[in-house]
């Protein structure tokens, strides 16, 4: 016995749970109420491990899903990156000086995490620490059915499917996020490594090649080829592409279109129109500027400027509908050239 043991107060108990909660869901709240319903101090533990496949969020992030859907539980959750295994989190509580401990889990979960923490109680010199709980119990939070229509058929797994199949409804029912489900889902895709749409219609221009073949065929039928428009003719064309989220944020893309569309900026106007388009992305404003691909300033220096606006009109649709659905109108510059400095002007354009 250790010497630390004489002097606690071996009444004093916890009740606690560890999972990859990756993403939470209905059936971890589940977990949660049964922490809390049987009275006494409660913990909420976490595990680290993260993978695009069946961990896409990390420890951080879920920790702080977790306090913002179940702000009642908040207080609980452990964040400790030290606490990384199921035996590090039972030494942590005993020297806290827990001598009674309950773990909860699903029916799916507990005989498994039964036998490692049962196995493990009071030996001593291994590389988690050491804890001697006097009282162990394991209760569960309820049965785990994965054919269940219930919450009993919830997982985590499920909830990925959901994500990964772009079903955010059912995201949304399988972890009971409410306002922070869009959030929630965002960060899980973006885990497992899924683009959404609207950037894959842009990454559409570098890996396809898309727009630079468009603007070949179209100076082949002006009779002309890439190399001798690049000798002769005006200099290449920067397309910046900018557009509002669904979720609100502005995004700015900028491609090189190089000496594709010479002599066409029409041509590449609209093969970027249809593009976006066909992708569903409607509140837009694509911006083509000329640049010395010679210069030594960076790209700064005069440039020719044409500009499609496709942002909604005044009083247009919801706040909440970033889809234009109405006709748009083409600007072009009345000046040649301007300078640089003033695409300022354009970045600070109002809203989308």
């Amino acid at each position: 016995m250790l010497l630390k043991e004489l002097f606690e107060d071996d009444g004093k108990h916890v009740s606690f749970c560890f999972g990859r909660m990756n993403p939470p869901t209905i059936g971890h709240a589940e977990v949660f109420k049964k922490l809390k319903s049987l009275g006494g101090d409660y913990k909420i533990f976490v595990t680290m491990t993260q993978d695009k496949k069946e961990n896409p969020l990390d420890y951080l992030t879920k920790t702080k899903f977790i306090k913002l859907i179940h702000p009642e539980y908040a207080d609980s959750v452990v964040v400790d990156t030290n606490l990384n295994t199921i035996g590090k989190v039972c030494s942590y509580l005993y020297d806290l000086g827990y001598r009674n401990a309950t773990f909860v889990a699903g029916s799916d979960r507990l005989s498994g995490f039964q036998k490692i923490i049962t196995d493990y109680n009071g030996v001593e010199g291994k590389a988690h620490g050491y804890y001697k709980f006097d009282v162990l119990d394991f209760e569960s939070s309820g049965q785990r059915d994965p054919d269940s229509p219930g919450v009993s058929g919830i997982s985590a797994s499920k909830a990925r499917e959901k994500a990964v199949a772009g079903d955010l409804e059912g995201f949304e029912e399988a972890t009971g996020a409410g306002e922070y489900a869009k959030p929630l889902y965002d960060a899980v895709r973006k885990g497992m490594g899924i683009k959404e749409s609207y950037e894959e219609s842009l990454d559409e221009v570098d890996r396809r090649g898309f727009l630079k073949g468009l603007g070949a065929a179209a100076l082949a039928g002006a009779g002309m080829s890439a190399g001798s428009a690049k000798a002769e003719g005006p200099l290449p064309v920067m397309a910046t592409i900018k557009f509002k989220l669904p979720n609100g944020e502005i995004k700015t893309i900028k491609k090189d279109l190089g000496n594709s569309y010479d002599y066409r900026l029409d041509d590449a106007k609209k093969d970027l129109e249809n593009l976006l388009d066909r992708k569903g992305i409607k509140n837009y404003t694509i911006h083509l500027d000329r640049y010395n691909s010679d210069s030594k300033t960076d790209r700064d220096t005069t440039m020719k400027t044409d500009y499609v606006d496709r942002s909604p009109a005044v009083g247009r649709g919801s706040k909440d509908d970033y889809m234009d659905k109405g006709p748009y109108t083409a600007k072009h510059s009345s000046a040649s050239y301007m300078d640089r400095s003033k695409e300022k002007e354009f970045r600070d354009m109002g809203n989308y």
